[in-house]
């Protein structure tokens, strides 16, 4: 009998060796997969056409357009080849909204604003795997990057784009889908606190 990998344990092995240190304005970011997973969800549940989307002002800092804005961004960024650091990666497929991974980054958001937090690990010791999996989207492959600070998409998606390993998650070709979220809290270290998560489904 083949006994498959455990997948917290593997997402913790996954994130300690990406993790990188917070650059300027305060990114990081993380990544795994798992070789066997079980799902009772169809691939692509919870995709919807990004224009439809709606998010809320608290999920989004307020900023109009924010679904739109930063899907568009990243799939223009994966659309051209380029170097993340010293790896060259080729233009990569473009992704859908996931409703899912947006439910995801937005409670990882809204944890980190509120405890004045800058982690992968959200406050309660949850890893992103664990969130992701809490939505009920089953991923083989996963990532995430964060941001503190940053006042709008361009800023943001500027420093993650300068930085090899948030780069390597927008390049990554493996990634179908996409969700992410920004939190504001004014008494918090960073205010305004951005998530992305990328995933793969079963």
């Amino acid at each position: 009998m083949k006994i498959a990998p455990d997948r917290n344990a593997l997402a913790l092995l996954a994130t300690v060796a990406l993790l990188l240190s917070a650059c300027g304005g305060g990114g990081d970011s993380s990544g795994g997969n798992a070789t066997t997973a079980v799902s009772n969800a169809p691939a692509g549940s919870g995709n919807v056409p990004v224009e439809n989307v709606v998010v809320p002002p608290e999920d989004s800092c307020a900023i109009a357009d924010f679904a739109v804005d930063l899907l568009t961004a990243v799939n223009a960024a994966r659309a051209t080849a380029r170097f993340c650091g010293t790896t060259w990666y080729p233009a990569a497929p473009a992704l859908a909204w996931n409703t899912l991974l947006a439910q995801a980054a937005a409670g990882h958001s809204h944890d980190m604003a509120d405890h004045n937090l800058f982690s992968h690990t959200s406050s309660d010791g949850r890893t992103l795997v664990n969130r992701i999996d809490a939505t009920g989207y089953v991923a083989i492959a996963w990532g995430e990057n964060i941001f503190g600070g940053g006042a709008s998409v361009d800023a943001v998606m500027a420093g993650w784009l300068a930085s090899a390993g948030h780069c390597a998650n927008i390049m990554n070709s493996t990634f179908r889908d996409f969700g992410a979220a920004c939190a504001r809290n004014d008494a918090a270290a960073y205010q305004r606190y951005w998530t992305q998560d990328f995933a793969t489904p079963r």
